[in-house]
């Protein structure tokens, strides 16, 4: 990964962690690594609990204790370093240490970024700087794809077009080409030709995590959407959005109860316009307003609602942690339902729905631990058990779990990392996986299942939206054909260019490989796994490196990244590191980092471990730069700093000073003075951004009037030290005099996620990397 202008390559912070007991875990898709090892990955709860437990470390710890209590991981399962003080969540609005809080303050952010035009930054009294340009001649940020990636990995024979994941999915009850589409962290789309060709709708909404899509029944103009992922980015969430045209434009409704609450499921009442049910993390909610107004009928944690087709809400089930509950009143109160051969609750996931043409019949759908259950309710309103998909994998249940029931009485689709559809045979089910096929022709999806939307006029054409991004089948799963071809969701961590060229980027994402920018806005697909961290040799440009996770593997193509040209490189050597471990290269010097670094002196083909990095107990390297091929920079999760030399034939590890115990994010050197110095932290409190003039010896807070969000990446312009540009978890800020103020730069990029720079010196374009919004460029 590229921070720092090229050609000194600065490195990324990791974007997942785990401990080296973690590095085969997980389901979340397979690839390279995975099948040399010969099996799939089996930590508890999956690699995308994984990078949820980084997510919530590197802003608050308190972010992830809803991470515990979704995925049912228990306390001690858990590194010590994803875990807060106390699991009690804090209720205290508005405070920064507080979830609610928290998501407050991105709201805010957001808020005035797409309501206020930027200001031009002025530079301090006795800097030599160009004069600034004014506020309407900044310049603008433009999207460089990717709106779709080719060459897509799944688990069947088959290739396909991906995007981004995909968390829930809405078509018009009155005009079934009209489609909606809510990713995790990239926002709303909408398409009016059933799917083919995408428009983003919420690109400065407060946040663009979505969780749930509803249609009003009787008004198909009127759509609601609840702000907050609660597969991964609950905390986000800012409240209700509503739109009065369709979905093309959105407002914010309300706001509380639901800031740093993530949407499940939102439903309109067929019968009642006014009435409203949400399924959050928080619990089950009611509206008899029409969105306006909230009140919570249970406080348990709900997944999934489903409404009788004919009767609303006379009937209503709700999926919750401590079981299936009942309403007839429309949702005043709640009984349990009484299902044979239950789990003791918590349950991991459970999912629920009603037969579309018989709402007698009904299905559940639930995991917990290494346990599955599926029971179906018949028209005489017994609950029997149903044989579960063979072989069908728990281990993500928390994450990828839904159940919908067919038109055709008694048929079931079931989501989990696969897709499978039940149909009815002899009192049982016949079961076929949808998702992996391994026929010469046959059409498989990506993995990880999100959500599966039938359309209500066509029930043979089913969506199906998971990690890859969006799919159609018109004949109920056989045949596939994607849905991404404009639709811009990639959630990318890791970026890095050449110095010769602007118009090639190498690019690590989750869940969808490793992908290359060479001047479309489709991407190609170079290598398989999860795209890890990345680097480009400035020495020899059409050398590449990229990444999956865990430490002991890394790729590198001499043929600037093009598929199939990658060659294995093994780090032979134990410890912990993070799940995306941070990776550096200058020249043949190639450097991995985790509690201990390892070096190469000549391309990978030999490693040196090197140790005394002087990190506390259970600190993992969290970031480098490398500004020569004889020196590198390494920071820590928990803020400790340390230069590594290289002088004869020896790597010597020199501990400096640390300004804080935050997790950093960055560090970038100056090009013109090696000893001016920049760190960042994600942390939300307290300073974020610090300058070093004297080789770290001391530091100097550079945080003035930047938001109160996490700092991602920093990078410096090669022409004016005194230029620095910083990505936030909203917003991209420049300094025009070395850090004393900040202002936003540009206009027109999208609320996601800011996580990656990198400043292209001889095009003079700034790159930047968001989650779910793909990769952007700007002139500088």
């Amino acid at each position: 990964m590229d921070r720092l202008v090229l050609p000194r390559n600065v490195m990324t912070p990791s974007r997942a962690i785990s401990t080296r007991a973690a590095q085969t875990g997980g389901n979340a898709m397979k690839g390279k690594v995975d099948e040399r090892r010969g099996k799939k990955p089996v930590f508890k709860g999956g690699k995308a609990l994984v990078r949820l437990f980084y997510f919530g470390s590197q802003r608050q710890a308190k972010l992830n204790d809803a991470a515990i209590e979704a995925s049912g991981a228990s306390k001690s399962a858990v590194p010590k370093w994803a875990t807060a003080s106390s699991h009690t969540r804090s209720r205290q609005k508005g405070a920064i240490n507080s979830v609610e809080g928290f998501s407050e303050a991105y709201a805010s952010v957001a808020v005035d970024l797409a309501s206020a035009p930027p200001t031009a930054p002025t530079a301090a009294p006795g800097i030599n700087q160009p004069a600034p340009p004014p506020a309407a001649l900044l310049a603008q940020w433009k999207s460089i794809g990717p709106t779709y990636i080719t060459n897509g990995q799944t688990y069947g024979a088959s290739r396909v077009d991906v995007s981004g994941r995909v968390a829930c999915v809405a078509v018009d009850p009155s005009n079934n080409l009209h489609m909606l589409c809510g990713s995790a962290g990239g926002g709303i789309w909408e398409s009016t030709d059933a799917g083919a060709n995408w428009l983003p709708r919420t690109d400065h909404m407060p946040t663009l995590t979505i969780g749930a899509l509803a249609f009003d029944p009787a008004n198909p103009k009127i759509v609601y959407a609840g702000s907050g992922e609660g597969n991964f980015y609950a905390s986000l969430g800012a409240g209700v959005y509503v739109s009065a045209d369709g979905g093309t434009t959105w407002k914010l409704l309300t706001a509380a109860p639901f800031s740093g609450q993530g949407f499940y499921d939102l439903i309109v009442d067929p019968t009642n316009s006014k009435i409203l049910y949400a399924a959050s993390t928080d619990g089950f909610y009611l509206s008899t307003n029409a969105g306006v107004a909230w009140t919570r009928k249970r406080s348990a944690r709900c997944w999934d609602i489903s409404v009788h087709p004919k009767a609303g809400g006379k009937e209503i089930l709700a999926a919750c942690d401590d079981g299936v509950f009942v309403s007839v009143n429309f949702g005043a109160n709640f009984s349990a339902v009484n299902l044979p051969a239950a789990l003791t609750p918590p349950w991991t996931r459970l999912a629920v729905d009603h037969c579309p043409t018989d709402g007698r019949i009904a299905f559940v759908f639930g995991a917990k631990g290494t346990f599955g259950r599926l029971y179906q309710r018949s028209s005489t309103g017994a609950w029997t058990q149903k044989t579960m998909p063979p072989n069908l994998s728990l281990n993500q249940a928390w994450y990828d779990w839904h159940v919908r029931a067919s038109d055709k009485v008694g048929q079931v689709y079931v989501g989990a990392i696969d897709l499978w559809r039940g149909d009815p045979k002899d009192n049982a089910l016949n079961w076929i996986n949808l998702s992996t096929k391994t026929g010469a022709n046959s059409s498989s999806i990506h993995p990880d299942q999100h959500c599966l939307t039938i359309d209500p006029k066509t029930p043979d054409t089913i969506y199906a939206g998971n990690d890859g991004g969006l799919f159609v089948s018109r004949d109920r799963g056989i045949v596939w054909k994607t849905l991404n071809r404009s639709l811009g969701i990639t959630e990318i961590e890791f970026i890095a260019t050449r110095p010769d060229n602007s118009k090639w980027l190498l690019a690590g994402t989750q869940d969808n490989g490793t992908n290359r920018f060479i001047g479309n806005l489709n991407w190609e697909h170079v290598a398989d796994g999860d795209g890890g961290d990345c680097a480009v040799n400035p020495s020899e440009p059409n050398e590449a490196y990229h990444t999956f996770y865990g430490i002991q593997t890394v790729e590198r193509s001499t043929a600037a990244g093009a598929w199939a040209t990658w060659t294995t490189i093994n780090i032979p050597g134990t410890g912990s590191a993070l799940f995306y471990p941070p990776l550096e290269v200058f020249g043949r010097t190639v450097a991995r980092a985790g509690d201990q670094a390892f070096v190469s002196r000549n391309s990978g083909g030999s490693w040196t471990a090197v140790g005394g990095l002087g990190f506390g107990p259970g600190q993992l390297a969290s970031a480098m730069t490398m500004p020569t091929a004889d020196r590198f920079f390494v920071g820590s999760t928990g803020g400790a700093l340390c230069r590594v030399d290289f002088s004869g034939n020896t790597w010597t590890a020199s501990p400096l000073k640390s300004p804080r115990a935050a997790w950093v994010s960055d560090i970038a050197v100056d090009p013109h003075d090696p000893k001016t110095l920049w760190l960042t932290y994600t942390t939300v409190n307290g300073p974020r951004v610090y300058q070093s003039h004297d080789a770290g010896a001391t530091w100097a807070d550079r945080t003035t009037n930047l938001p109160p969000l996490p700092i991602n990446a920093i990078c410096i312009d090669p022409k004016n030290s005194s230029r620095v540009f910083a990505a936030a978890d909203l917003g991209v800020y420049e300094s025009v005099n070395g850090g004393t103020s900040w202002s936003v730069f540009g206009t027109g990029l999208p609320n996601a996620l800011a996580v990656d720079l990198a400043l292209h010196e001889k095009d003079r374009v700034l790159f930047c990397a968001t989650r779910n919004r793909g990769c952007w460029i700007i002139g500088v």
